[in-house]
């Protein structure tokens, strides 16, 4: 009798340790829901209200709303005026926290069999006055480890929505799944992405993309942004199909995309380099293409600021005329524009090349700005005396007269030539067109390439290193 009152006793003893320990985590679970919320702002300058949490034993459940730059629509935005704060677009999501140490259930479409501190099963709920799609679904669940790493999975199920306006268009998500992983200290961070993608029309098709999948490594900088290296794949690229696909006017096939950037004494840079094995543009096709692009020295804390200011012209786009939204806007820029530009930005845009069975195309383009020249007191107006542009392209000979052609040849057809000199008048002329522009020295002529250089410094123009009597100086 007295072993089994030990037992009893033991079992009464384990369950109470579990009881106090779930209650701990539950407490250490409030902490990291806030935590995990918290780069949403940072990253992506989403504002948050935390409706409510109420903490049991076993589970907590939370609601949070995430606030978007939007107003709710454009009587929420008339009701306000141009001096109000309209009600804004939002999005509930409703939260369950199961307690660790040991989940008691297992959330939906997941089996955890480790330790965990918690589980949170979040999911976006539906308001009747919501401008938000009924039909959008996004759920997601989150493992917090025994040890303080977190595991997001988050759903976005396949949804068709009907656009306002009474025509037809509609927007087809196909469905994504993403994984997150953030270090204990959430530092660090794993991304990976995968999507069946999305089509946007009516009855044709006007932009369709994917399938896609993207995979990435992050860390989290002093500014807070989460910053590193990214790779992206997505097997197509359509806009402007029809139906049976048979009117195709652009299309690229098989891209991949790199993403680089950082963030540094308050700079951001990206870099983006792009690959496409197939670029389809009516009946051209052609491909492979390739190019770089590349953004450096661009203040965060002063991009945040206009950032702030843009939407703040959004929430009042409906109250407001347009020469005031752009009044706004000017008047934030004037404020930020010396610490904006003192750092020197750059853009760049190089090893551009592009196959076709006519020749390849090639260029670069990169701007920058002198912003050691900055005055305090420097207005947009006087903006393009400090930039330095360089442009360069270069075409096959043979490509730039296929274009020439199929420029040329429509204004013949309208001009009533007869269609058996068409081809051949096309040709002439597209060849005379070529002679000319390199006898004026617009283009020029090297080793069968055609070639055209632009650039701008101290607010001068120049083609091909002859400067044009333009001056942006106003002088």
């Amino acid at each position: 009798m007295r072993k089994h009152l030990y037992v009893l006793a033991g079992a009464a003893g384990v369950a109470a340790l579990y009881v106090a320990l779930a209650w701990f985590m539950g407490a250490q679970a409030e902490q990291k829901y806030q935590a995990l919320l918290e780069p949403l702002v940072t990253q992506s300058g989403l504002e948050l209200v935390h409706e409510g949490y109420e903490r049991g034993v076993l589970t907590s459940t939370a609601r949070t709303r995430v606030v978007l730059p939007y107003p709710a629509g454009p009587k929420a935005t008339r009701e306000a005026g141009a001096a109000g704060a309209p009600e804004r677009v939002s999005l509930l999501l409703e939260s369950t926290i199961i307690h660790g140490p040991l989940p008691f259930r297992q959330p939906e479409g997941r089996l955890v069999l480790k330790p965990v501190q918690a589980i949170i099963e979040s999911k976006l709920v539906h308001e009747p006055a919501s401008v938000i799609p009924q039909e959008l679904d996004i759920r997601s669940v989150a493992v917090v480890g025994a040890l303080g790493g977190i595991t997001v999975s988050t759903s976005v199920l396949p949804v068709e929505i009907s656009l306002p306006g009474g025509k037809g268009a509609r927007v087809f998500w196909k469905g994504m799944e993403q994984e997150l992983r953030l270090s204990r200290d959430m530092v660090e961070l794993e991304i990976e992405a995968r999507g069946e993608g999305l089509e946007i029309g009516d009855a044709d098709v006007l932009l369709a993309v994917g399938p896609f999948s993207l995979t990435g490594e992050c860390r989290r900088s002093e500014e807070g942004l989460y910053v590193g290296e990214m790779q992206g794949k997505l097997d197509n690229m359509t806009m402007g199909a029809g139906q049976d696909n048979s009117s195709i006017d652009f299309k690229m096939a098989e891209l991949d995309v790199a993403m680089r950037d950082s963030a540094e004494n308050g700079l951001l840079a990206i870099e983006y380099a792009l690959s496409a094995k197939t670029v389809h543009a009516g009946d051209w096709d052609a491909g492979p293409l390739s190019l770089t692009m590349i953004m450096r020295n661009f203040d965060i804390a002063l991009i945040r600021q206009y950032q702030a200011s843009f939407q703040e012209m959004q929430l009042k786009a409906g109250a407001i005329s347009e020469e005031e939204q752009q009044k706004l806007l000017l008047d934030s820029l004037d404020g930020l524009l010396p610490g904006l530009l003192r750092p020197s930005p750059e853009f760049a845009l190089k090893d551009l090349v592009l196959r076709t069975p006519h020749g390849d195309l090639t260029g670069l383009f990169k701007m920058a700005v002198h912003g050691e020249t900055v005055q305090e007191n420097i207005t947009p107006a006087q903006v393009p005396m400090l930039l330095d542009i360089k442009a360069d392209a270069a075409v096959d000979e043979g490509l730039f007269l296929a274009l020439a052609e199929r420029f040329i040849k429509p204004q013949l057809v309208e001009a009533g030539a007869e269609p058996e000199i068409v081809d051949d008048a096309a040709k002439q002329s597209a060849l005379q067109t070529l002679d000319s522009l390199a006898a004026q020295g617009v283009l020029l002529r090297e080793d069968g390439h055609v070639r055209l250089g632009f650039t701008i410094k101290n607010g001068v123009i120049a083609v091909n290193g002859k400067p044009i009597p333009i001056s942006l100086s106003g002088q």
